[in-house]
């Protein structure tokens, strides 16, 4: 897929998922070279999954996605997918404020286009060299 001809999606119906919004995110990050990733914490699953999980330093509200690079006022930038009227839970926002006490950018985005914005408004101020030409993420060996 061509960065220039990528068209993100709009949010305009309830058929739309944070999962979906989130593969943009992650498709776009992928062609700019971004290194992002996502934390996989939330999800249904069976009481000894959940433990072994816990067990393992899964934590409830830790944000969806990190870009760890610094810029020019921060150490990363921590992504937390919303879409429609959902808002973070209490855990949500315990993390993401002690994310932002300890230096990181923290932000709620609602839907691709917002990450999608959120993320090119980070890295324009990222320091060092350009990443989007770094070899080094996301190479062919994926």
């Amino acid at each position: 897929m061509n960065l220039q001809n990528m068209q993100v999606k709009h949010i305009t119906h309830a058929s739309v998922s944070e999962h979906s919004e989130q593969c943009t995110v992650i498709e776009y990050c992928r062609l700019r070279r971004y290194p992002v990733f996502a934390i996989p914490n939330g999800g249904s699953r069976n009481k000894a999954e959940a433990a072994r999980l816990k067990a393992e330093g899964v934590s409830a509200g830790v944000p969806d996605l990190f870009l760890p690079v610094p810029n020019k006022s921060h150490h990363g930038l921590f992504i937390e997918m919303k879409v429609g009227r959902n808002r973070p839970s209490p855990a949500q926002d315990n993390w993401l404020a002690l994310l932002r006490k300890n230096g990181y950018d923290a932000q709620v985005c609602y839907g691709a286009d917002a990450a999608i914005a959120v993320i090119d408004d980070y890295m324009r101020d990222a320091m060092g060299k350009s990443l989007k030409d770094n070899p080094e993420f996301f190479g062919d060996d994926e």
